[in-house]
């Protein structure tokens, strides 16, 4: 069980795995349950955070937290880890362990002459 917060939102939710899963089936997890959220986005464009924040502390995070430097973050990036070997076995209760950030696809625009 990962308590999960998306960055943007109020409300941190749980999602239920299980430890042996991967990363990437973590991300697709997530994109299910907050699928209004993420409708109309690839679960490949979220970007997910290992943390370890009590319930309590996520108002201080923010589009303009650097989550890295503020809480020790450590990005979810190789899609065919296990989730047992960034939570282990018993991850904390009451905590927020996964910080989720969607990556907006490049809007800028180049003009030709």
């Amino acid at each position: 069980m990962l308590g999960c917060f998306v960055v943007g939102k109020d409300k941190v939710f749980i999602i239920e795995t299980d430890r042996i899963k991967t990363i990437s089936q973590l991300r697709n997890s997530i994109k299910v349950y907050k699928k209004n959220v993420f409708k109309t986005f690839d679960a490949n464009q979220i970007t997910l955070w290992k943390v370890d924040i009590p319930v309590m502390k996520k108002l201080k995070i923010n589009t303009d937290t650097n989550i890295a430097q503020n809480f020790g973050a450590v990005k979810l990036k190789e899609d065919f880890d296990t989730i047992e070997e960034y939570f282990g076995t018993n991850p904390t209760a009451k905590h927020i362990h996964v910080i989720v950030y969607l990556l907006l696809p490049d809007t800028t625009v180049s003009k030709s002459k």
